[in-house]
């Protein structure tokens, strides 16, 4: 099957095969900067597999032009943590718990920002071919607030073309 792809990852002596699959997302954002809100919705196709007891949606973001398309990649873990990494225009990491403050570093062609993420809600579930994935998060610095974000994410596997 086309969409399949393979991976393998030794944990210890064993390896183990975690198999890609090609997905369908669609994506809503919410990003509320002082009571000025901007919505933002994409449908790219994207990966969704699992590591472990891990699972990662990974997908392309356009931008103005193709030199401009930024790679996000969500790690979720069995705890309720989410991993937000991107890739290309602009990039950064950002490590989501709900109750939890942390720190990371957005990189953007103009520059280097020092921000904090303030995780409130992250509520996630897949059954392998579809799923739901819900970020509720300020990001701020050390003087407060900037914005409120809220992200839904679901999810299902694309179907092969026969």
């Amino acid at each position: 099957m086309p969409w399949l792809k393979h991976h393998y990852k030794r944990m210890g002596s064993i390896i183990t095969q975690t198999v890609k699959k090609r997905i369908l997302l669609h994506i809503h954002s919410s990003i509320n900067t002082d009571g000025e809100v901007a919505e933002t919705q994409l449908a790219p196709a994207g990966y969704f597999y699992r590591l472990g007891d891990d699972w990662y949606l990974s997908y392309e973001e356009p931008g103005d032009t193709p030199a401009d398309c930024t790679r996000t990649t969500i790690k979720v873990l069995p705890d309720g943590t989410a991993i937000v990494a991107r890739s290309g225009s602009v990039s950064g990491r950002i490590v989501l718990q709900a109750g939890q403050r942390t720190l990371f570093t957005y990189y953007t062609p103009y520059g280097e920002l020092e921000l904090t993420a303030q995780g409130r809600e992250i509520a996630a579930e897949t059954d392998g071919d579809t799923g739901s994935l819900r970020l509720w998060y300020e990001i701020g610095t050390d003087q407060g607030k900037i914005s409120e974000n809220a992200i839904t994410i679901t999810f299902k596997i694309e179907e092969s073309a026969n």
